[in-house]
């Protein structure tokens, strides 16, 4: 199923590349993200999709080669309004 906000995969490591964030942004781009980028202060790589296939396959690919990877998703005003 298809989520209508953007769901957002991200990726906090300790940079074994350095401020690179090439190895991580080319396999979320060649697994199908519509976009990967890396914070400001380079803490995080994260990769943006509205496809949950593509969300799970890119948390397979790199649940086991970081730390820390988390699944998470972007609410509009109303839904953050239901959670407070």
């Amino acid at each position: 199923p298809q989520f209508p906000q953007p769901v957002v995969f991200r990726q906090v490591f300790q940079a074994p590349h350095g401020n690179d964030p090439q190895p991580i942004q080319a396999p979320l781009m060649k697994i199908g993200f519509d976009g990967a980028l890396m914070s400001g202060s380079g803490s995080c790589v994260f990769g943006l999709t509205r496809d949950e296939r593509i969300l799970e396959k890119g948390y397979e690919y790199f649940q086991n080669k970081y730390y820390f990877v988390r699944k998470t998703q972007i609410l509009n005003k109303d839904e953050e309004k239901c959670r407070k």
